[in-house]
């Protein structure tokens, strides 16, 4: 009895690291597909209006379903966060955006424009994934 045991941890241990390994892959798959996603639309914004939005439009639904049709709510929340709102510096379970005008001076679109961004996600290793305008 001691050895069935002794096989049926081993082979329990084996199904959940490789359960394990699945999800986490699944999770940074998510995150880089939601950067991406992020990244097209900015580009498209930039496209029609000439400058970058800023972290302040981007955190207002309102603005979003405004300005960045088609581009889901759920695209904006890590998969293992909790509010669909970027941070301004990169940190686990959300997304970080930064935005800045032309030799990085802080941008607001108003008296300064947004010329560059960087979006990034924080994958489960620690590793960065990100795309910038530059």
């Amino acid at each position: 009895m001691t050895f069935i045991a002794l096989i049926l941890g081993i082979l329990a241990n084996l199904v959940l690291s490789t359960a394990s390994g699945v999800q986490t892959k699944s999770k940074d798959a998510e995150r880089k597909t939601d950067i991406n996603a992020m990244d097209s639309h900015f580009e498209a914004y930039y496209a029609e209006y000439g400058y970058y939005p800023t972290l302040a439009n981007l955190n207002d639904t309102n603005w979003r379903h405004q300005y960045l049709k088609g581009l889901d709510d759920e695209a904006f929340k890590d998969p293992d966060g909790t509010s669909a709102t970027l941070a301004a510096s990169p940190a686990k379970h959300v997304y970080s955006y930064k935005s800045v005008g032309d030799s990085g001076k802080p941008c607001n679109n108003t008296t300064v424009d947004c010329t560059s961004f960087t979006v990034t996600a924080t994958l489960d290793q620690g590793t960065s994934y990100n795309k910038s305008s530059y």
